[in-house]
């Protein structure tokens, strides 16, 4: 189940693929007049405004393109996340019906947050500032004190005028020498897209960290090309060209169902 991103309200294009095979990994045409709707957070009501399915899209079998305009309905609010979901179709015969294909979020994460938090920091950066009386220059070199009377400030007032700008600053700075050594130490793989893989709990479909993650080319598992490990949003990110690829889950306490089979375009 992939994780699709956190939109603006009534952003009009939403849209993700998704596969449909047979049990030995073939493609096959998503039948039984198949609909995808969705659920808002933990309700229970089914909607499918706005959503358009695309069953053999471009003529491939098993490929399904899915649509979804957020301006169609009031249904798609701020602040909730959404869960599409297949409510009626077969796959081989077998119903699919109840198969989460994808989720998103509409306007609740804080991305936005930290990016103006950071934003604040380098703005303060440059700029100039009052301490007891005296105004500094806070450059990112150097404190330069313009032509004024009083005292150099301390270190714990500069650190508290940056503080003031940015709550989010010690957190960004531990996340950032958490993730950037473990994305140097993974083998992402050697392809031309970059594909974004997202692993979450099936039963409440939030983001799981720390999940390791590889590549094979076949439902054995035989060949790996890449692997890596997910982030805090449940993240791992792969370079692999086009083709179908086979994505295999491990973590401590977690059950998955390996594997779990992707088309790359």
């Amino acid at each position: 189940m992939k994780y699709l991103g956190d939109y603006a309200e009534d952003y009009a294009t939403l849209n993700f693929k998704f596969s449909t095979h047979k049990a030995d990994g073939t493609p096959i045409t998503l039948a039984g007049s198949p609909v995808v709707s969705v659920y808002k957070a933990n309700g229970t009501t089914q909607s499918t405004a706005g959503i358009t399915l695309s069953v053999d899209f471009d003529s491939v079998t098993g490929l399904n393109n899915v649509l979804i305009d957020l301006s169609a309905d009031a249904f798609y609010a701020v602040g909730n996340d959404y869960s599409v979901v297949i409510t009626a179709g077969t796959v081989n015969g077998v119903s699919v019906v109840g198969t989460v294909v994808a989720h998103f979020s509409i306007e609740n994460r804080a991305n936005a947050a930290e990016i103006t938090s950071i934003k604040g920091v380098t703005d303060k950066l440059d700029t100039a500032m009052e301490l007891d009386g005296a105004v500094y220059r806070l450059t990112k070199n150097a404190l330069e004190e313009a032509p004024s009377s009083g005292s150099a400030p301390t270190v714990e007032q500069i650190r508290a005028e940056i503080d003031s700008n940015s709550t989010q600053l010690a957190a960004i700075l531990e996340d950032t020498g958490t993730t950037i050594p473990a994305l140097i130490n993974s083998d992402s793989g050697a392809g031309t897209i970059q594909h974004t893989y997202t692993v979450t709990d099936s039963s409440d479909g939030m983001p799981i960290d720390g999940v390791e993650v590889w590549v094979s080319t076949d439902a054995a598992g035989v060949n790996v090309i890449a692997s890596g490990h997910t982030n805090s949003s449940g993240i791992v990110i792969f370079m692999l060209d086009a083709g179908t690829y086979y994505f295999w889950r491990k973590l401590s306490g977690y059950n998955f169902t390996n594997p779990d089979t992707e088309i790359v375009a």
